[in-house]
């Protein structure tokens, strides 16, 4: 930790984190639904555990929507979808141009000039083997940077439906393919029927 970093927090004698100017060092969570508190529990209380005052403001839908695309928050839980092969969708979530932009999707602002030439790898590689090094060099880059904190996961995708649907053998990778690759299967429609 540089002596700067050491400047921005200090620590009281009950354990408590505090600002250079003697205040609370606080974070506010902003959610808009009471299930986001469970799913934060475990990281609030392992803050609280660090002497960091936490406080989960629960907003309607439109003042999140406001709030978030103006980057008025200290921290948000969101889901980035990428494509599998990635490109230049890369600079709205990573690139500096979008930290700044509202509405974008960099939403921690990052502004990384090393992030930014390797977007620009990964989106102009000319063979897979360059986009490969380009985009785990990225990953690397942003990972060193804490932009985010990985909050859940889950391996699969849980669907209920009738079983009147086939689909290829092979599934898609990380994705259900429901749309793309299902068809109504009339012999098993003729089942459900039967039974």
């Amino acid at each position: 930790m540089s002596a700067e970093q050491s400047a921005v927090v200090a620590t009281r004698a009950d354990g408590r984190r505090i600002t250079p100017t003697g205040e609370p060092f606080e974070i506010e969570f902003l959610i808009t639904d009471p299930s986001s508190e469970r799913v934060l529990g475990r990281f609030v209380q392992n803050l609280e555990r660090l002497g960091v005052t936490v406080l989960q403001r629960k907003v309607d839908e439109a003042q999140y929507q406001r709030r978030a695309k103006s980057f008025d928050y200290d921290i948000i839980s969101a889901r980035f979808t990428m494509q599998l092969t990635p490109g230049l969708e890369l600079k709205n979530f990573f690139g500096s141009e979008a930290a700044d932009a509202e509405g974008s999707y960099n939403k921690a602002g990052i502004k990384d000039p090393v992030a930014d030439a390797l977007i620009t790898q990964v989106a102009t590689a000319k063979s897979r083997a360059a986009l490969q090094t380009a985009g785990r060099a990225l990953d690397r880059v942003l990972r060193a940077g804490h932009y985010w904190v990985p909050n859940w996961y889950k391996a699969a995708h849980t669907i209920a439906f009738w079983d009147k649907f086939g689909w290829p053998e092979t599934q898609p990778l990380y994705d259900t393919g429901i749309l793309d690759t299902w068809w109504y299967d009339t012999a098993k429609a003729a089942k459900l029927k039967a039974d």
